[in-house]
């Protein structure tokens, strides 16, 4: 919260916020870890090896409910039960590259295995790049996966921010259960949801009273009862809840560009004031595993996905980085469901029914996920 009390204090917030640091780092895990697929192994940590010991503990665990325990072999031996989901690698101090290989192989509770990885460790010391003249450099101890093993990806349910109680999954079922039932896919399952829910909230369209403040069932049955609106973060959250309760993976999520929070009771009461960028929005993501990937849709739009090209489905903040870019958005596309006609069609962005995009264009914009608690 920024706290406003005099003319010098707004000159130098002014000035910190507009101060351009030395340099800026982009990590790409810090993507990886909203938009990871399904993983069957993971590196859980990275720890280097106490005392005077050189060398890292690897320490490997699988999301996936059904695991067992993992298999190791090290340098093309038997393969043998891995202790305490690490491994191990030592090394001695030599002006001589020197490495570990090890094959890792997760097992489930049914004894199925899966593909293995395997992984390489490396260790090049002060003394093998003082011997290629090369002075001053660091101790480097190397780790390559192949398949790539990722750090940290936890299960894609994770992300769903309620699990559903067992009224509401009777709830979805008993609305839109057949609806669903016939279709090959979670993403197909989604946009035939999505395409009911358009046609039951879009006649109610329109900011929501305070009684909207309950579980997103009770929101969706004031709503096409006539007794309530509802707008962005309803419609999200309606069909998040209606997704998750029929076996959807889906998360809400907020985007918005929020230049200033100002809290001056005097001036703008207990509320106070949001500068912001357009218009703050909510919008859903729903997961199928069959394409690995998280798929944004957006019931507002009447968006049932968005490609560039002939390449999609896209996640939210691929759609976000192509609207941002000149060229680019002129090769977005949105699969536009027709209420009228009841047709989908991939239309080019500036033929979509909607061209408000306010709320998914700047650089400044900030896009909120929210963990499962």
């Amino acid at each position: 919260m920024t706290e406003k009390t005099g003319e010098n204090d707004q000159a130098s917030a002014s000035t910190d916020r507009n101060r351009k640091p030395d340099s800026i780092t982009l990590a790409a895990r810090d993507y990886h870890a909203v938009y990871h697929g399904v993983e069957t192994c993971v590196i859980e940590s990275i720890e280097e090896l106490s005392g005077n010991e050189v060398g890292v503990r690897i320490n490997v665990a699988s999301p996936a409910d059904t695991f067992s325990h993992f298999l190791c072999a090290r340098e093309g031996e038997d393969f043998e039960k891995l202790r305490n989901n690490a491994i191990v690698a030592r090394f001695v101090e030599s002006d001589e590259r020197q490495d570990l290989n090890v094959t890792l192989k997760p097992v489930f509770n049914n004894q199925s295995e899966s593909a293995t990885y395997a992984i390489n460790v490396r260790y090049l010391s002060t003394g093998f790049y003082q011997a290629q003249k090369m002075t001053g450099h660091p101790h480097i101890i190397a780790i390559d996966t192949e398949p790539r093993l990722h750090i940290g990806a936890g299960p894609v349910d994770e992300w769903v921010l309620k699990t559903p109680t067992p009224e509401e999954k009777a709830f979805a079922a008993k609305q839109w259960g057949d609806l669903v039932a016939a279709q090959d896919s979670p993403y197909e399952r989604a946009k035939v949801l999505a395409k009911a829910l358009m046609h039951d909230l879009w006649p109610h369209s329109g900011f929501p009273s305070d009684a909207m403040k309950v579980s997103p069932f009770e929101q969706y049955e004031r709503m096409v009862s006539g007794q309530d609106k509802g707008y962005c973060a309803n419609f999200a959250a309606i069909f998040v809840c209606a997704c998750n309760a029929l076996g959807i993976p889906a998360r809400q999520i907020h985007i918005g560009e929020i230049y200033d929070r100002i809290q001056n009771r005097d001036k703008y009461g207990e509320p106070g004031l949001i500068i912001q960028g357009g218009s703050q929005h909510s919008v859903p993501e729903i997961f199928d595993e069959q394409l690995d990937q998280w798929v944004w849709m957006d019931l507002r739009y009447y968006a049932l996905g968005a490609w560039i090209d002939d390449f999609g489905p896209l996640t939210l903040t691929e759609f976000h980085q192509f609207i941002n870019h000149n060229v680019r958005r002129k090769k977005l596309k949105l699969l536009i469901y027709d209420m009228d006609k009841k047709t989908e069609t991939l239309l080019p962005l500036d033929e979509c029914p909607k061209q408000e995009w306010h709320c998914f264009t700047g650089w400044a914009t900030t896009m909120t996920y929210t963990l499962n608690p």
